[in-house]
């Protein structure tokens, strides 16, 4: 719960500063071409702002799964608490550890990944 609580609140920081990037005349040129105000979010601003808050959240996406680790010290069931398990039962360290390592780094490049071809992807439609 405080995990997810702390990575709100940077989401919460990320989405306002991308909003606050947009400038204030792209919106009053929509209002002056009668657009509404859901429609001007909806094709003016928040295309642009998904482009500029896309990259921070991915970073902190990749952070709370990074985090994660941390909440076997307080006995929070992840992939680090599994790990120290199993290594109680067959007292082999290494191999689980290496094996929760992995884990860890195919999650945080799968997110890389998924974050890249979005930015691709957004590039093209622009």
């Amino acid at each position: 719960m405080a995990l997810g609580l702390n990575s709100v609140a940077y989401v919460a920081e990320i989405m306002r500063a991308g909003l606050q990037a947009i400038p204030r005349s792209q919106m009053e040129s929509a209002y002056a071409l009668g657009m509404r105000k859901r429609e001007v979010m909806r094709r003016i601003i928040l295309p642009q702002v998904f482009r500029i808050v896309l990259p921070p959240l991915t970073n902190e996406a990749i952070s709370t799964l990074k985090n994660t680790s941390l909440l076997s010290t307080i006995t929070v069931i992840d992939i680090t608490l599994y790990a120290q398990t199993i290594i109680y039962a067959t007292f082999r360290p290494f191999q689980f550890y290496i094996a929760a390592a992995l884990i860890y780094l195919l999650l945080t490049s799968l997110l890389t990944e998924f974050s890249a071809w979005l930015e691709r992807r957004q590039r093209r439609l622009s």
